[in-house]
């Protein structure tokens, strides 16, 4: 029997209204624990030296006065896994906002809006709790961005706990304290889709609470390399009110950038000076 064609313009007419249910994205069966560590260290052994970032960075960070300063603005980002950094973020007409930068010993960071404030610090005195930490700590952004590996070692204390979820598999990741009390330090959420990568990371306090949590998609290609990096990466501080999109454009291999390369050298050790430096391993002002 024909349709009138009244009747076929009405059902044009109601799908173009509703649409068409997209087709479900599949959600693979679940892989043992190793399998799944395999799949994320084979894609983070394909990183070979420096990488660079463009794109854009949004969000929001609360000064000293609770008040919620947002931002907007353009990001190049260099990484040099696990410690070495370098990212810069300016406005649209150019001029620097914020800078952030690690080597293998130190970390510094600096706010336009934070009264002009550069601040530096040493990861040995962090680890002796002998330095003030910074929240936009570079190393814990580099693994925030997915580019750590994952101990291949899944037995014994330094192996994580693993739960199969609806669309994860979660690994938790634990510390003990002086009396053998073992937290949850820190949480990786690999996707049960897909490359089947890093989803989400999250890190935790002595008291369980969220300090950082990152959360990464947009996997894509880097160059004609079979390496695979997040270019959509929101980090969020629920403690301290803070919030980080990065929008990258390509991320690009540079080969021949390595640790002595002057984008790794801190400013003031470089002779470059701010309105205010404070050095966070003593507290007192640099120079």
């Amino acid at each position: 029997m024909r349709m009138p064609k009244r009747w076929i313009a009405v059902t044009v007419l109601w799908l173009g209204v509703v649409g068409c249910d997209p087709s479900p994205v599949r959600t693979m069966p679940p892989i043992t624990l190793h399998d799944a560590i395999d799949i994320v260290n084979d894609n983070t052994v394909l990183i070979e030296g420096c990488l660079k970032a463009t794109g854009s960075a949004r969000g929001h960070v609360v000064d000293a006065q609770g008040k919620r300063q947002q931002f907007d603005l353009h990001t190049s980002v260099q990484v040099l896994s696990p410690r070495y950094m370098y990212a810069t973020f300016k406005s649209g007409l150019g001029a620097e906002e914020m800078l952030l930068g690690s080597n293998q010993q130190k970390f510094w960071m600096y706010i336009k809006r934070d009264g002009d404030t550069y601040r530096s610090g040493t990861y040995a005195s962090l680890q002796e709790g002998k330095s003030t930490s910074l929240s936009l700590r570079p190393d814990l952004l580099i693994e925030a961005m997915g580019f750590y590996a994952l101990p291949n070692t899944t037995v014994g204390t330094g192996g994580p706990l693993h739960r199969v979820a609806d669309n994860h598999q979660q690994l938790f990741f634990l510390a003990y304290t002086d009396e053998g009390q073992g937290i949850i330090q820190k949480e990786y959420w690999l996707d049960r889709q897909s490359p089947r990568l890093i989803r989400k990371i999250i890190f935790r306090d002595a008291m369980g609470r969220v300090v950082m949590q990152s959360d990464l998609d947009d996997y894509r290609s880097v160059g004609d390399s079979a390496l695979v990096l997040p270019h959509l990466v929101r980090i969020d501080w629920p403690q301290d009110g803070g919030l980080l999109e990065l929008d990258i454009r390509k991320w690009n291999s540079m080969p021949g950038r390595g640790p002595d390369h002057a984008a790794f050298v801190a400013p003031h050790d470089r002779d470059q000076t701010y309105p205010r430096m404070i050095d966070l391993d003593t507290g007192l002002s640099i120079r």
